[in-house]
């Protein structure tokens, strides 16, 4: 994003028969969740002051899916599209009134999707991936990208009965890739390989304050509201003007106490090693300012400030050789 000027948000919502309404003229406050650790993606939108019919509508339950498109004028791009779970309405003062919804990208898919297959032998790791992959179209859930599957014939039969989730993060650790759903599309990448060309972030592109470094190996990244930016996008920052971690109420020399049943010379010898070895709180140098996104959350306000992300990332330092834009789909 090289031009951060004059925002742009659409906010559409639809009903199943495909009747579609354009809330954008109205105050909207979003709140968006995306984690890695469970592949759900959250929504919170407050919508305010629409018309009686409308909201009531919302609430009866007439509308199925909301999209929000934003970003910036000649920049913009799919922030969220999902199913509407609930709604609620109140009176936020005197004069505004306020509609509530709650939405997640793909929720049926998650919780209805199941698999009850038997595959002979000679099966493969794609062969898997496209029985699971059929599963989730009932939902109205898309193929995205697609990890490459390695070839490898299965010697014997087996039955898939379960889940269908639990059987594509299975595949997921046995291949050697991660896997989520976005935006109404089920993608999956192959470990260390990230989501198109490095997105540089600065004061010109959108980087707001400081990165913070984290204890471990990533960083606490704060940029303006970019679509481009995903879960497992790659970026980079300067590192140099990071903020390192905190050490300050870290005991480094916290020992651990040996076990009750140790005796005499050994447990005097492990209490000594514990009280001198201090716990590995490195942390990951990043020098070359490589980060992936894991996980993010968006706050934008369409009459306020509010217009951000917070992107928490893992550091990367031998990147130059793996940021791909042609990744291999299957």
């Amino acid at each position: 994003m090289s031009d951060n000027w004059l925002r742009a948000c659409t906010l559409l919502i639809t009903a199943p028969g495909g009747r579609t309404l354009d809330l954008s003229n109205l105050r909207c406050v979003f709140t968006l969740q995306a984690w890695e650790i469970s592949q759900w993606r959250n929504a919170v939108f407050k919508i305010y002051n629409l018309s009686d019919d409308t909201a009531n509508a919302i609430q009866a339950g007439e509308f199925a899916t909301i999209q929000l498109i934003a970003g910036y004028q000649g920049h913009s791009g799919i922030l969220f599209d999902g199913k509407i779970r609930y709604s609620s309405r109140s009176l936020e003062n005197k004069t505004d009134t306020v509609v509530t919804i709650q939405a997640r990208d793909c929720h049926d898919a998650m919780v209805y999707a199941t698999i009850n297959l038997t595959m002979g032998k000679g099966y493969d790791a794609a062969l898997v991936d496209a029985a699971l992959m059929k599963t989730y179209k009932p939902f109205g859930v898309t193929q995205g990208m697609t990890a490459k599957m390695p070839d490898t014939k299965f010697p014997r039969s087996k039955a898939f009965y379960g889940h269908s989730n639990d059987y594509q993060t299975q595949l997921g650790q046995q291949c050697q890739f991660n896997w989520q759903f976005i935006n109404g599309q089920r993608v999956s990448m192959p470990d260390h390989t990230y989501f198109n060309n490095v997105i540089v972030l600065n004061s010109r592109t959108g980087l707001l304050g400081v990165p913070t470094q984290t204890i471990k190996d990533g960083a606490m990244i704060r940029c303006l509201i970019n679509p481009n930016i995903q879960w497992n996008s790659l970026i980079q920052v300067d590192f140099q003007t990071a903020r390192e971690a905190n050490f300050n109420d870290i005991n480094f020399f916290d020992a651990k106490k040996p076990s009750p049943d140790t005796k005499g010379k050994d447990a005097a010898a492990s209490a000594t090693a514990t009280a001198d070895t201090p716990p590995n709180y490195a942390s990951a140098l990043a020098t070359t300012g490589f980060f992936v996104v894991k996980s993010f959350t968006c706050q934008g306000d369409t009459m306020g400030d509010d217009w951000y992300m917070d992107l928490t990332c893992t550091a990367r330092n031998d990147l130059v050789e793996l940021i791909t834009n042609d990744l291999s789909i299957c």
